[in-house]
């Protein structure tokens, strides 16, 4: 595979904004977790950034076939 650029400015901009507020959530996990939260509300949470990181894959993937692919 040719190495190049892999996302447009829009999406990356977006997926690098994306990925930060990821980035807060793990760190509120970790707290979390540092403070003995009840597994449910980890778990969600745990949940809703995986989802999160879900839609920032999408975009990639989107971008891919839109940009790359063609």
């Amino acid at each position: 595979m040719p190495k190049g650029k892999c996302l447009t400015k829009d999406r990356k901009k977006d997926a690098i904004n994306k990925l930060k507020r990821i980035e807060g959530r793990i760190k509120g996990l970790i707290k979390m977790i540092e403070d003995d939260r009840y597994c449910i509300d980890i778990l969600m949470q745990i949940s809703s950034t995986h989802e999160a990181l879900r839609v920032v894959g999408k975009g990639v993937i989107q971008n891919y076939l839109e940009v790359c692919a063609t």
